[in-house]
């Protein structure tokens, strides 16, 4: 059903950024081919053309997930925007946008949702 809602969202033109802790090595390269073009995510360090291992600045989790997003995002689109999660780590991030939904939870999310107003698919 997401994979069905993202290809709506591409169809009409939204803008679609996928912010995820997953590191850039491969989020970038699996966005682009899906057909997002904006990615907001943790950045793997790399010394000497080679990966270390290590995370390049913070993990983008949590509140640095709404950092990142608050400075590319406007007040307006925010007022507009939808957010897809399936983990409790984003609920600052459901509280700012128009619309949220949680997709496939874990069992620590599932329960946090009891306490929170958040649509589920």
């Amino acid at each position: 059903k997401v994979i069905e809602l993202l290809k709506s969202h591409l169809r009409e033109n939204n803008r679609i950024i996928l912010a995820t802790a997953s590191f850039d090595i491969y989020v970038e390269k699996f966005a682009k081919e899906i057909g997002i073009s904006e990615c907001v995510c943790t950045r793997a360090e790399v010394v000497d053309g080679v990966i270390t291992g290590k995370i390049a600045g913070k993990n983008c989790h949590g509140r640095e997930k709404l950092r990142r997003l608050e400075e590319i995002i406007s007040v307006h689109e925010w007022n507009n925007s939808i957010f897809y999660t399936d983990h409790y780590s984003d609920f600052p991030l459901l509280r700012k946008v128009r619309k949220g939904f949680i997709v496939n939870p874990g069992l620590k999310t599932r329960l946090l949702l009891r306490k929170f107003k958040f649509d589920r698919i």
